[in-house]
């Protein structure tokens, strides 16, 4: 399914009727039709179809129970319908299926009259609830039309407008929260969250050989894919660029016998696009380019509608804001037409050092110096406070470590990766292509990350294990060219290896500045949605909320600049208070 609402009220009283309407009106607005209905005496449960896609992803039994699942799963080989005839027939409140089980969802289940929710096991899947526990939602936007005047969190703001994501179980308003993907949430009247089994806690660093772990993690994503094939066949797009994440999916599809759709973004004289062309020209694999820089250039009067549409269907606070020319929309239904599933190769840095950080422990504060210091004080007011920024981001990270330490090991750091950045920056853009059909992230799947984490860092480097995931499975594909400036047969040539040494040797002190010398730099040019001749089409200028956070316009990136414009955009249709 597409979307859900669940309104709950403990006690003797039913779910509040007024409530529910408006629940359902914003899934109207948003563009959901066809809902179908659940319920009980404490509860009324709405499920709602894919966009571009309709099919049954609710199962009814003649005791009153039934399991319902939106975004994608697969268990058993199986999607649909009958995939959650099999969890319903597995599942138990204290271990809930998690053998053959993949994708990103959220899941509601009432088995022997009791209720239940819960997420997929690395939370890539976004739901999201009211502090109460009475509304619950796949929707953003619809759990904040429940709220009168919704308060802003400050500190969420600025991880949205630096980071392009909000972290921990916090969204842009104080009284929405996400979900925990470490809990199951029975919904029967008082709400009391059961932890889950199977966290990933700090593994230690495989003592197997580097042959060996490259055909011990192939196993599993070829497990994976054999599942995509068997629900999907050929009915699959994907990218196809020049890096080391697309080449693997591709590999591992064709690797299952399938032809998939195969598409490349971008200018006819970007690098990823030539590499794909040159490797279209030998496999004829039907190469799809599309730049969407050529879409027609939107006039003002035709501004205002674009951007709302956008805020609607991409849920109000999509990473990359909602101030395009609706190309992002319309590619995205392009892909998941006729119940296509969408395969992304994001998180495929799970086989990589992302941080390109030496083996060895650092603090918290040295891994926000890395990698969460993109922002420059210089466009704040005096309401930010970098150290209390920091202190928040790093107390986010240790909960989802489970640790309290302040130093962390090496393989701590590499968990940032799938369990930090990928659960809350990649899961929001996993979330909204669920919206519309079928999605999935598969080098970011718990049965994925669990092998995929222990393997040494040493073997990491440079791409070298990625390159010999994708040598094992197609050496043909292999042998193309990439946008690294070297194949990926013969490894990495001297050039790359200095330059990646050069990154992994810079002091994480250093680097937090990077990013502010370089914003500094970028010219004072706003793509012309982001001109005041534009934006004044469709909210007020002046930035009445976001002007008491930043001295906004001395924010020169533009990427910044349009989840700025985002949220003020959001805070003024719903009447939002900063406090």
């Amino acid at each position: 399914m597409g979307a859900f609402f669940l309104v709950r009220r403990s006690g003797s009283d039913a779910p509040p009727a007024e409530i529910s309407g408006l629940l359902a009106q914003h899934m109207t607005r948003q563009g959901f039709t066809d809902p179908r209905t659940l319920g009980g005496p404490h509860f009324e449960l709405v499920v709602y179809p894919k966009q571009n896609h309709c099919a049954d992803n609710v199962v009814e039994f003649d005791n009153g129970d039934f399991c319902a699942s939106v975004g994608t799963l697969l268990y058993r080989e199986r999607s649909g319908a009958e995939a959650l005839q099999h969890y319903y027939s597995d599942f138990s409140p204290g271990s809930p299926p998690a053998d053959n089980l993949y994708g990103a969802f959220c899941i509601i289940i009432k088995k022997n009259g009791k209720l239940f929710l819960l997420l997929d096991r690395l939370g890539i899947y976004k739901a999201y609830r009211n502090p109460q526990g009475t509304v619950w939602s796949s929707s953003f936007l619809a759990n904040a039309a429940t709220l009168e005047h919704p308060r802003v969190n400050e500190q969420a703001v600025y991880e949205f407008v630096f980071q392009g994501a909000t972290y921990g179980n916090e969204t842009v308003f104080r009284d929405v929260q996400t979900v925990d993907c470490d809990f199951i949430y029975p919904l029967d009247d008082e709400l009391q969250p059961v932890a889950r089994e199977g966290a990933i806690r700090d593994p230690q660093p495989a003592t197997a050989s580097m042959a060996e772990l490259v055909e011990e993690n192939l196993a599993a994503l070829r497990t994976y894919y054999r599942g995509i094939a068997g629900c999907f066949g050929d009915n699959v797009d994907t990218a196809l660029s020049g890096g080391y994440d697309s080449r693997l999916t591709l590999a591992l599809l064709k690797d299952r016998g399938l032809t998939p759709h195969v598409h490349v973004y971008g200018k006819p004289d970007d690098a990823d696009v030539r590499v794909a062309r040159e490797i279209d020209r030998h496999e004829k694999l039907g190469l799809k380019h599309i730049d969407k820089s050529v879409f027609p250039r939107l006039s003002e009067d035709e501004v205002a509608g674009v951007v709302e549409q956008n805020h609607r269907v991409f849920d109000g606070c999509p990473t990359d804001g909602i101030f395009n020319n609706g190309s992002d929309l319309v590619t995205r239904r392009q892909r998941c037409a006729s119940g296509s599933l969408m395969l992304n190769g994001g998180g495929g840095e799970v086989f990589r050092n992302f941080f390109y950080l030496p083996d060895r422990r650092y603090s918290v504060q040295q891994l926000l110096w890395t990698f969460y210091s993109q922002f420059d004080p210089a466009v704040t007011t005096r309401r930010f406070n970098e150290g209390d920024y920091h202190a928040r981001l790093g107390e986010k990270i240790r909960a989802v470590l489970g640790t309290d330490r302040q130093k962390l090991t090496r393989t701590e750091i590499e968990l940032v990766y799938p369990l930090f950045r990928c659960r809350y920056w990649m899961g929001k853009n996993n979330s909204i292509n669920n919206r519309l059909g079928y999605a999935l992230t598969p080098f970011i799947d718990y049965s994925i990350v669990k092998r995929a984490i222990s393997v040494p860092l040493a073997y990491k480097n440079h791409g070298a294990f990625e390159a010999a995931l994708i040598r094992e499975v197609s050496p043909v594909l292999a042998s193309y060219p990439s946008d690294y400036g070297h194949d990926f047969l013969g490894g990495p040539g001297l050039k790359h290896v200095l330059a990646d040494r050069m990154t992994l040797l810079r002091p994480t002190r250093l680097r937090r500045f990077m990013y502010r010398i370089k914003a500094r730099r970028l010219p004072e040019e706003r793509p012309y949605l982001l001109g005041n001749d534009y934006l004044a089409r469709v909210m007020d200028t002046d930035f009445p909320c976001l002007g008491e956070l930043f001295q906004v316009q001395k924010n020169r990136d533009n990427a910044q600049y349009n989840r700025m414009c985002t949220l003020e955009y959001l805070f003024q249709k719903t009447s939002a208070q900063l406090v």
